[in-house]
Order: C-alpha cells, then structure tokens, then sequence
C-alpha cells in the first residue's frame, strides 16, 4: 500500500458528486470543486511519478473503483475549458487523458460489453 491511498479514498467517496457535477454548468460550487479536485488529482499524479519505476495508482483496483475514477475524470474532462488560460493545466490533463484511456480499457477488459450503474464508459 502506498501512501496516496488516503487521496484516492477520498476523492472515491465523493463519487457521486462529481456523477452529479459533470453534467452542471459551471456555477460557484462546481468552480471550486473542480479547482480542488485539480489540486487532488495533481498531487497523486505527482507521488505516481516519484514512486517511479511500474506502480500506478490503478493497480490492484477493483472495477468499482476504476469507475469511480473515471467518473471523476469524467468531471474534470468536461469542464477542462473553464480554466483561464493563466493557470496552465497541461501537466494534470496530460496525466486525466492517459488515465481515462486505461480507466475505461480496464473496465471495458473487466466487463466486456455490461455496464455497472452509473458507468462512466455511457
């Protein structure tokens, strides 16, 4: 177990907020979650790359999970536009896309063509 589990347990738990967010237009609760959800996602890019070598925070997930993070990417993917062209986003939208390839090959490996509810892959 790596020390980003903590992170990735809590942005798992708010799942469901960011099912719910994806489809909002941007207001003042969706700003700020989507800035805080950047900072997150950010930091656990970040540890991936210094633990190095073949660990990805993927590894060992559940489809559940993967699901969850593809929701949350889901999310962050969708209002990726509403950041100013001042804050540069390059290296984390970089790290979402590569993660939501993998995240939904993963599920798509998982289940074949089923879906779970609330499957991030509709």
């Amino acid at each position: 177990m790596h020390g980003n589990s903590g992170a990735i347990g809590m942005l798992l738990s708010d799942s469901n907020v960011y099912l719910k967010a994806t489809n909002r237009e941007l207001d003042a609760v969706t700003w700020e979650l989507l800035k805080s959800t950047r900072v997150k996602l950010d930091t656990i890019r970040v540890f991936e790359e210094q633990i190095g070598g073949s660990y990805r925070i993927e590894d060992g997930l559940l489809p559940g999970k993967l699901n969850q993070l593809c929701l949350i990417n889901n999310f962050m993917l969708k209002h990726k536009n509403e950041f100013p062209p001042t804050i540069d986003t390059s290296s984390t939208y970089n790290w979402i896309d590569q993660k939501q390839t993998i995240y939904k090959k993963e599920l798509t490996a998982y289940l074949g063509d089923k879906r779970m509810e609330n499957d991030c892959r509709n």
